[in-house]
């Protein structure tokens, strides 16, 4: 699945931003806790989990900064990211819809 973000300003340049696909989308009302854990078919995410990103097959399948390094802001704020994850799909277990 090809993955874009594109994030215009707001980020401080100094940080790393991790980031991750959930298991549900945000309720209506935009509270973030529904979105439940990091989308995690395969159980990978027990306690003392750490994704190592020469071994993609056992990390969370929505582990994107694990996988991929977390976003790291130009001196304006902006991330620009380009991703081909070769683990999320559209449907089923590992599915984003």
């Amino acid at each position: 699945m090809e993955i874009v973000i594109e994030i215009k300003d707001g980020l401080k340049y100094d940080e790393k931003y991790p980031y991750h696909v959930h298991e549900f989308a945000i309720s209506g009302n935009h509270n973030c806790s529904t979105a439940g854990g990091h989308l995690d078919p395969d159980g990978f995410g027990v306690e003392g989990y750490v994704c190592n990103s020469n071994q993609l097959n056992k990390c969370e399948v929505g582990d994107l900064s694990g996988k991929y390094g977390p976003l790291e802001p130009n001196k304006d704020g902006s991330v620009s990211e380009h991703i081909f994850d070769h683990s999320l799909k559209w449907n089923g277990p590992a599915g984003i819809t």
